[in-house]
């Protein structure tokens, strides 16, 4: 091979490697991922990956078009992450075909209601559920308010699950997004718990994402 041959060759070859690179990264690499959350009242996480989690999973696996799952065990919440499969892909769409095939449902008298919400990949998650026995909603509204306040008040972006009226009356679920220290959080934490309603109860789950 001349040195010409060689010197045409050598960029090509460089060329074409760099847009494997890329295209490979594009491919696996959208920067989003749809949160699966689901509470329950059961503070064994065993027993919510054999009762939530793992069922999720086996739909999420039929469902096809999804890239990588990964999932973990908290008490009172099953988390499961699904990264779209190319670049590309809707988010919306994916995030809606998601709530499609995982609709509320009731196993072992644990009524569930998954929260599926299409966020960045950088996003720091923590996630709340208020919820009652007696519902009540305007005691849940009562306590709502007082969450979403004391979030913003640490400078986090909030969002709730859409829920129909007759669930929002009886549980509710919120994602805060943003940075903010173990300690700030469980202050507002008991804050919150100390002011709301006695009727109603609240879980918190900081930095989900952490777990992961």
């Amino acid at each position: 091979m001349t040195r010409r041959q060689l010197n045409i060759l050598i960029p090509a070859v460089g060329i074409a490697i760099i847009l494997g690179i890329v295209w490979n990264w594009m491919a696996g690499n959208t920067g989003k991922l749809i949160y699966v959350l689901t509470p329950a009242d059961s503070d064994d996480p065993a027993r919510i990956e054999r009762l939530i989690t793992e069922p999720i999973l086996h739909t999420l696996e039929d469902g096809g078009g999804l890239g990588r799952i990964r999932s973990h065990n908290l008490p009172g919440l099953s988390t499961i992450t699904v990264e779209p499969a190319s670049f590309g892909t809707s988010i919306d769409g994916l995030t809606q075909k998601l709530t499609d095939l995982i609709p509320p449902w009731t196993v072992e008298e644990l009524t569930l209601r998954p929260s599926i919400i299409g966020l960045d990949a950088t996003d720091v998650v923590h996630v709340f559920r208020i919820y009652n026995d007696v519902s009540d909603e305007r005691l849940m509204q009562t306590a709502a308010n007082l969450l979403i306040g004391e979030l913003k008040n640490l400078d986090l972006r909030v969002f709730a699950n859409p829920l129909n009226t007759e669930s929002a009356a009886d549980e509710q679920t919120y994602v805060a997004l943003g940075e903010v220290g173990e300690d700030p959080f469980s202050d507002m934490v008991e804050s919150i718990q100390n002011r709301i309603p006695p009727e109603v109860y609240l879980s918190a789950h900081y930095k989900v994402t952490g777990h992961f």
